[in-house]
């Protein structure tokens, strides 16, 4: 039996999957990979295309009827996440044309649990927001990923840090993306792709400098401090192995999700 992986290019799970896509780590089956923008891989989870994914956390609470969370690689915000951004910080949200990064992520929900809703919200690749902002074409978005740690090469404001605002508003950290094997895989499989992946976060937690070279090869950021910054930010105690506080602090976030 073969199985399908898929994660987004963004250096927190290029770091952590290294050595599982390079055979550092021996997969428990044969493994295809795919990589993929965070909203796609939130569409293919919803269509059930990959046995193994990472998605938002928001989209899990709409299929984690179909799919288990494993244990490694979920990736956690305390009081940190999506970004709100605009060129003024005293921008009328009602008012304004927002930019997210898709309809199913966290950032998204997360925009919908903590304020108004925009007069009108567009969903947009994540690297293309700052630009659209600048160019005028919306008035805020919604940055995510290496975008967060760029912005001060930008005249744009933060209006607010999403994750520091839900974690004021709620006092729990918030999960942001989620790994998850797919229920038609076999328990017994289920547990080796856990081990495996466990294994492939503790080599590049122990060989980081391999992991972080492997995840420059595909980040839309190229530059070294930018990548070292985000795997600090998002490869976090909880990444490498989630603890029942953690599992509380997900479920905490999709009951918030499935009342937004």
């Amino acid at each position: 039996m073969s199985i399908s992986l898929a994660i987004s290019p963004c250096p927190n799970d290029t770091f952590g999957f290294y050595a599982l896509l390079t055979g550092k780590v021996k997969a428990p089956a044969p493994l295809s990979t795919t990589l993929l923008d965070i909203e796609n891989l939130n569409q293919s989870a919803a269509l059930e295309k990959y046995d193994i994914i990472k998605m938002s956390a928001a989209t899990f609470a709409s299929v984690s009827d179909r799919y288990r969370l494993l244990k490694t690689g979920t990736a956690f915000g305390t009081k940190s996440g999506p970004l709100l951004i605009a060129k003024s910080k005293q921008i009328d949200l009602k008012n304004a044309r927002l930019a997210t990064p898709g309809k199913n992520t966290t950032a998204a929900h997360l925009y919908h649990l903590l304020f108004e809703s925009p007069k009108e919200q567009i969903d947009v690749p994540y690297n293309t927001i700052i630009d659209l902002i600048e160019k005028g074409e919306v008035e805020a978005g919604i940055i995510i990923h290496e975008s967060r740690f760029s912005l001060h090469k930008t005249k744009l404001k933060i209006v607010a840090d999403l994750g520091s605002k839900y974690f004021e508003t709620f006092s729990a950290p918030l999960p942001l993306g989620i790994a998850a094997v797919h229920n038609r895989i076999p328990k017994n499989l289920q547990h080796e792709i856990d081990r495996a992946i466990f294994s492939s976060f503790q080599y590049a937690k122990n060989h980081p400098q391999e992991a972080l070279l492997f995840a420059q090869k595909f980040a839309q950021d190229k530059r070294m401090p930018i990548i070292r910054k985000h795997v600090r930010a998002f490869v976090t105690k909880e990444t490498y192995l989630l603890e029942e506080k953690d599992i509380e602090s997900i479920q905490h976030f999709f009951a918030c999700c499935l009342n937004v």
